[in-house]
């Protein structure tokens, strides 16, 4: 979250999710960050992969060296028969041609993109297909990447030493109501949970509503003020008597809030209620990591839960190793490790945090509806949160390579038999013109064979 005051700049396409505000509009939507973000990703598109570049050079060596020999063949018939020295020549450039040498790498990269986009994985950068399938490591965001980040209400905690003695659910009612009034207006994912929770409940009205960035809302409710948010903001952490502990793992919950107040000109806050969420785990996670395990590859969380139930998550999805209560910088200089240890590592992430690290990573994924910021730096973005297109794309991208590689050899080994034959004359141009045609064709249908990929 990003505190802005009266003057300052705002991006286009940035996301208020507090208190409304006034602004004027300086740019045109062409000038725009939006239109910014719009021309790196049509730039990022146009991006002409390394293996097509490797089979473009390799294409112009092969044609000038071809055309070099054309003309000793065209001499040396013209010496011994000239009546034949045109049309061997003719042969020998018609057969050679290097057709299926430069359809190679485009045409199987054509098949698998749009193969990974029947999955709802796209690329956005032309390095991606190749980098995949070089891969050791994947590391994962947690809250909205390998959870669907959006947590809901487990259980609601009256605490004993306030007013509210006993948890009854006339009181559980009251204290939701007023948690739930606190956070009309946010779109953080804590307090949609909240109001989720407390449809059809009468919410009070609230005077002087104020959001803390990082901390949480405070707001007059019939001349009681309240405070929602983490224990140290709800509590005030200046408050020497602020030992409250908030048990997470024993409620199975991966985040909580606390509700205070302070009553009759008090200074201290006093806890009423401590509100216990779930952020549930993709259906398809633990088979999609399962499955990477199989392939050799490690998997790693990163995130910047600070809960220990980040890392309770972890092991119960059998991840190899995770690290919780991360910043930006933390998470490259993780992934900066594992490179450095010779690792080529995918990133999946969501949020405006994990752009760096997105960056950062040799391959990167974001689900979409992420963050715009998330979306630009990775190269490919997964739709529809099914993040076990990841183990699609893997799989496309080993096969690519292989199909790649087999075109490559196919298209050397025709045109190196056949250049001796046609020089010598034994190959007249119509069939060389066959041989050529039907050798740009198996490089095609082999390709297409990753349509089932």
């Amino acid at each position: 979250m990003i505190i802005k005051s009266q003057g300052d700049y705002i991006v286009g396409g940035a996301q208020n999710d507090s208190q409304p505000f006034e602004m004027l509009v300086t740019a045109l939507p062409a000038d725009s960050q939006i239109g910014l973000i719009d021309r790196l990703m049509n730039r990022a598109m146009s991006e002409k992969p390394k293996l097509a570049q490797q089979a473009d050079k390799l294409a112009r060596w092969f044609v000038a060296r071809i055309l070099v020999l054309s003309v000793l063949v065209f001499i040396g018939w013209y010496i011994v028969d000239p009546s034949q020295a045109i049309w061997a020549t003719v042969a020998v450039l018609v057969a050679t041609c290097p057709c299926a040498l430069s359809l190679a790498t485009p045409i199987a990269l054509t098949v698998a993109t749009n193969r990974l986009a029947s999955y709802g994985f796209l690329t956005t950068r032309g390095h991606t297909l190749q980098t995949l399938a070089e891969i050791t490591h994947v590391a994962f965001d947690k809250t909205g990447t390998l959870t669907y980040g959006k947590p809901n209400l487990l259980n609601i905690e009256l605490l004993k030493d306030n007013d509210i003695a006993t948890a009854t659910d006339e009181q559980k009612d009251t204290v939701l109501a007023i948690a739930a009034a606190l956070e009309v207006g946010s779109r953080h994912p804590i307090a949609h949970a909240l109001l989720t929770a407390a449809y059809q409940l009468h919410l009070p009205s609230t005077q002087a509503l104020q959001h803390y960035p990082a901390g949480g809302v405070e707001a007059m409710i019939d001349g009681v003020l309240y405070r929602i948010g983490h224990v140290d903001f709800a509590l005030n952490d200046a408050d020497a008597d602020n030992d409250m502990v908030i048990d997470l793992v024993s409620q199975r919950a991966s985040s909580a809030v606390v509700l205070s107040c302070q009553q009759n000109d008090s200074v201290t806050w006093q806890a009423l209620a401590c509100f216990y969420f779930n952020d549930k785990v993709r259906d398809s996670a633990k088979a999609m990591l399962d499955t990477l395990k199989e392939l050799g590859i490690e998997t790693v969380m990163l995130t910047g839960d600070p809960s220990p139930q980040a890392l309770v998550l972890a092991e119960s999805l059998g991840m190899h190793s995770a690290y919780n209560g991360l910043s930006p910088t933390d998470k490259v200089t993780h992934i900066q490790k594992l490179q450095a240890e010779g690792g080529v590592v995918l990133m999946v992430g969501d949020g405006i945090n994990d752009a760096p690290v997105l960056a950062a990573a040799d391959v990167s994924t974001s689900i979409a509806g992420a963050a715009d910021l998330a979306q630009v730096s990775s190269d490919s973005i997964i739709l529809n949160g099914q993040i076990d297109a990841i183990t699609a794309a893997k799989r496309i991208s080993d096969k690519t390579e292989r199909i790649i590689k087999q075109n490559f050899r196919w298209a050397l080994i025709y045109n190196g038999s056949v250049l001796i034959p046609a020089a010598l004359g034994y190959v007249p141009p119509w069939l060389a013109a066959i041989g050529m045609s039907l050798s740009s064709l198996f490089v095609v249908l082999n390709a297409l064979r990753l349509k089932r990929a």
